[in-house]
This record gives C-alpha cells, sequence and structure tokens, in this order.
C-alpha cells in the first residue's frame, strides 16, 4: 500500500497548519474566528484550503491504487499533490502582501502553483477512476 505513505505525510502538513492557526490565536489574542486580522485570515484560510481539497485527493489516490494503477503514478500523484500543498501554504503564510482595502499587491505565483497541481490531479485522479469503473 502506498496511499498511507502520503496519508501520514498530508497528516503532519495538516498538524502544522493546525498549530499556525493555533499561533496566531494566541499571539493575536483571538478566540474564536478571525478577528478581524489579515494574518490569522491567511492562515485560517490555509489551513481550510488544505482541510477541503486533501480528503477527496487521499480517496481518488486509493481508489487509484486499489484499481492497481501503476506505482509510480501513485507516487507522482502523491508527490506532487505535497508539493501543491506546500506552494499554497507558503503563498498564504509567507509570500501574498496586502494593502489596507485588502488588496493583493503582487501576482500569488505559489498560490496559483498550488492551485493548478491540485486541480490537475483532482481531474486526472477522477478521470482515471471513471474509466477504472467503466473498463
Amino acid at each position: 500500500m502506498i496511499t498511507p505513505l502520503y496519508a501520514g505525510l498530508l497528516g503532519l502538513i495538516y498538524v502544522y497548519l493546525s498549530v499556525t492557526v493555533i499561533k496566531g490565536r494566541r499571539k493575536n489574542k483571538i478566540a474564536i474566528g478571525q478577528g478581524g486580522t489579515q494574518d490569522m485570515m491567511l492562515s485560517i484560510r490555509g489551513h481550510g484550503n488544505f482541510n477541503e481539497y486533501t480528503p477527496l485527493f487521499l480517496i481518488l489516490l486509493f481508489l487509484c491504487e486499489y484499481h492497481q494503477v501503476m506505482p509510480i503514478f501513485i507516487h507522482s500523484a502523491g508527490i506532487l499533490f505535497i508539493t501543491g500543498r506546500i506552494c499554497h501554504a507558503y503563498s498564504l503564510l509567507h509570500d501574498e502582501q496586502y494593502d489596507a482595502d485588502g488588496r493583493l499587491m503582487h501576482n500569488p505565483k505559489y498560490r496559483i502553483l498550488g492551485m493548478m497541481l491540485t486541480f490537475t490531479l483532482l481531474i486526472g485522479l477522477s478521470v482515471i477512476n471513471i474509466v477504472q469503473y467503466a473498463f
């Protein structure tokens, strides 16, 4: 089984993003919500976005593995997904800067790369699973 490796690695990233939110809450003395601070909004969205895409990815990856898709493809998908999620989180937590009105001040290239990898993998794994079902 290959999927448990990527589930474990993604679980560690999830804990890191959770700790980032907790640290922000302590730093800003915010018990719930964003508290109107930009750094809290970004860390909460980084954590939430990871939480939104990762479970579906792991289900699709596991089903591909169950249908005996080549291991090199499973590993490639896992590595690319982790890379995409790290790029996305890095962009939100360390790279993006906003003006006083909340407008992004530069191109969020790492977030765009992260989402492109995520969507490409979700589409690819979905199509593979549909084809496996049909044949």
